[in-house]
Protein backbone atom coordinates (compact mmCIF):
# COMPACT_ATOMS: atom_id res chain seq x y z
CA UNK A 1 0.00 0.00 0.00
CA UNK A 2 1.44 3.07 -0.89
CA UNK A 3 -0.73 6.55 -0.73
CA UNK A 4 0.60 9.90 -2.76
CA UNK A 5 -0.58 13.57 -3.08
CA UNK A 6 -1.77 14.30 -6.37
CA UNK A 7 0.19 17.87 -7.13
CA UNK A 8 0.01 17.92 -11.14
CA UNK A 9 3.11 19.41 -12.71
CA UNK A 10 5.71 17.69 -15.33
CA UNK A 11 8.38 15.11 -14.81
CA UNK A 12 11.17 18.05 -14.11
CA UNK A 13 9.75 18.26 -10.70
CA UNK A 14 10.80 14.85 -10.14
CA UNK A 15 12.94 14.64 -6.54
CA UNK A 16 13.53 10.88 -5.48
CA UNK A 17 16.65 8.76 -4.92
CA UNK A 18 15.16 6.64 -7.46
CA UNK A 19 15.74 9.02 -9.70
CA UNK A 20 17.24 6.78 -12.03
CA UNK A 21 16.27 5.60 -15.42
CA UNK A 22 16.29 2.12 -15.17
CA UNK A 23 14.04 2.36 -11.77
CA UNK A 24 11.30 4.85 -12.52
CA UNK A 25 10.32 6.28 -15.43
CA UNK A 26 8.52 9.46 -15.85
CA UNK A 27 7.39 10.90 -19.19
CA UNK A 28 5.03 14.02 -19.98
CA UNK A 29 2.51 14.28 -22.76
CA UNK A 30 0.53 17.03 -24.41
CA UNK A 31 2.40 19.59 -21.78
CA UNK A 32 2.28 17.48 -18.98
CA UNK A 33 -0.72 17.51 -16.08
CA UNK A 34 -1.81 21.85 -15.34
CA UNK A 35 -2.22 22.39 -11.69
CA UNK A 36 -5.36 23.37 -11.90
CA UNK A 37 -7.64 20.79 -13.57
CA UNK A 38 -8.61 17.50 -12.27
CA UNK A 39 -7.14 14.68 -13.27
CA UNK A 40 -8.03 10.95 -14.28
CA UNK A 41 -5.17 8.75 -12.69
CA UNK A 42 -4.93 4.62 -13.47
CA UNK A 43 -2.37 2.93 -12.04
CA UNK A 44 -1.80 -0.62 -12.53
CA UNK A 45 0.31 -3.44 -11.18
CA UNK A 46 3.29 -4.53 -13.68
CA UNK A 47 3.30 -8.17 -14.58
CA UNK A 48 6.06 -9.79 -12.79
CA UNK A 49 7.32 -12.04 -15.48
CA UNK A 50 7.43 -8.94 -17.91
CA UNK A 51 4.63 -10.35 -20.19
CA UNK A 52 1.24 -8.39 -20.77
CA UNK A 53 -0.52 -9.53 -17.58
CA UNK A 54 -1.68 -6.53 -15.57
CA UNK A 55 -3.86 -5.74 -12.59
CA UNK A 56 -6.00 -2.72 -12.24
CA UNK A 57 -4.96 -1.70 -8.88
CA UNK A 58 -6.64 2.52 -9.06
CA UNK A 59 -8.42 4.13 -11.15
CA UNK A 60 -9.94 7.51 -10.26
CA UNK A 61 -10.66 11.11 -10.78
CA UNK A 62 -8.73 13.44 -8.04
CA UNK A 63 -7.70 17.25 -7.84
CA UNK A 64 -4.42 18.80 -7.40
CA UNK A 65 -3.82 18.29 -3.32
CA UNK A 66 -5.57 14.83 -2.57
CA UNK A 67 -4.20 12.01 -1.44
CA UNK A 68 -5.09 8.29 -2.95
CA UNK A 69 -3.83 4.93 -2.03
CA UNK A 70 -2.76 2.52 -4.37
CA UNK A 71 -3.41 -0.98 -2.99
CA UNK A 72 -2.68 -4.48 -3.83
CA UNK A 73 -5.35 -6.74 -5.16
CA UNK A 74 -7.65 -9.28 -2.35
CA UNK A 75 -5.14 -7.64 0.18
CA UNK A 76 -1.88 -8.94 -1.56
CA UNK A 77 0.98 -6.96 -1.51
CA UNK A 78 1.88 -4.45 -4.45
CA UNK A 79 4.73 -5.87 -7.08
CA UNK A 80 7.98 -4.92 -8.06
CA UNK A 81 6.70 -1.78 -9.09
CA UNK A 82 3.52 0.21 -10.49
CA UNK A 83 2.75 1.90 -13.82
CA UNK A 84 0.44 4.59 -13.39
CA UNK A 85 -1.48 7.18 -16.42
CA UNK A 86 -2.54 11.01 -15.56
CA UNK A 87 -5.01 12.17 -17.90
CA UNK A 88 -6.87 15.26 -18.33
CA UNK A 89 -10.05 15.99 -20.56
CA UNK A 90 -9.20 12.38 -21.73
CA UNK A 91 -5.47 13.10 -22.84
CA UNK A 92 -3.05 11.34 -21.69
CA UNK A 93 -0.66 14.07 -19.75
CA UNK A 94 2.07 11.63 -17.78
CA UNK A 95 3.31 8.36 -17.48
CA UNK A 96 4.73 7.05 -14.35
CA UNK A 97 6.62 3.71 -13.56
CA UNK A 98 7.75 3.35 -9.63
CA UNK A 99 9.78 0.73 -8.14
CA UNK A 100 7.67 -0.59 -5.08
CA UNK A 101 9.81 -3.72 -4.53
CA UNK A 102 11.61 -2.85 -1.32
CA UNK A 103 15.06 -2.91 -3.19
CA UNK A 104 15.10 0.16 -4.00
CA UNK A 105 14.49 3.20 -0.80
CA UNK A 106 11.12 5.22 -0.92
CA UNK A 107 11.39 8.05 1.28
CA UNK A 108 8.76 9.91 2.52
CA UNK A 109 7.76 13.44 0.99
CA UNK A 110 9.60 12.13 -2.35
CA UNK A 111 8.18 13.21 -5.43
CA UNK A 112 7.57 11.18 -8.76
CA UNK A 113 6.61 13.43 -11.24
CA UNK A 114 2.83 14.58 -10.17
CA UNK A 115 3.09 12.54 -6.87
CA UNK A 116 4.53 13.01 -3.75
CA UNK A 117 4.84 10.07 -1.34
CA UNK A 118 3.11 10.34 2.12
CA UNK A 119 2.61 6.89 3.41
CA UNK A 120 3.46 3.01 2.62
CA UNK A 121 2.19 0.02 4.50
CA UNK A 122 4.56 -3.20 3.68
CA UNK A 123 6.99 -1.44 1.68
CA UNK A 124 9.57 0.23 3.76
CA UNK A 125 9.27 4.00 3.64
CA UNK A 126 12.12 5.91 4.67
CA UNK A 127 13.23 8.67 6.85
CA UNK A 128 16.29 10.25 7.89
CA UNK A 129 16.10 11.58 11.56
CA UNK A 130 19.52 13.23 12.89
CA UNK A 131 19.04 14.28 16.91
CA UNK A 132 20.82 16.68 18.29
CA UNK A 133 21.41 16.52 22.52
CA UNK A 134 22.90 20.07 24.50
CA UNK A 135 23.50 18.44 27.95
CA UNK A 136 24.68 21.15 30.68
CA UNK A 137 26.59 20.16 34.21
CA UNK A 138 24.13 22.64 36.27
CA UNK A 139 25.41 20.98 39.35
CA UNK A 140 28.63 21.67 41.79
CA UNK A 141 30.68 18.02 40.97
CA UNK A 142 31.59 16.84 37.62
CA UNK A 143 29.33 14.54 35.59
CA UNK A 144 29.93 11.49 33.72
CA UNK A 145 27.36 10.51 30.59
CA UNK A 146 26.45 6.86 30.39
CA UNK A 147 23.95 6.83 27.83
CA UNK A 148 21.94 8.87 25.32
Amino acid sequence: VVTFTYIGGGCDQSSNTQDIPSVIECEDFNGAPDETNESRIICVDESPDGGTFITKLFDETVTVGEQFTVKGTAGSTLGDSIFCEIKQNNFRRQELKINTSGKEDLYLKDVFGSFKLESCDEKDCLVPITYTYSITNVGQGPMDITEV
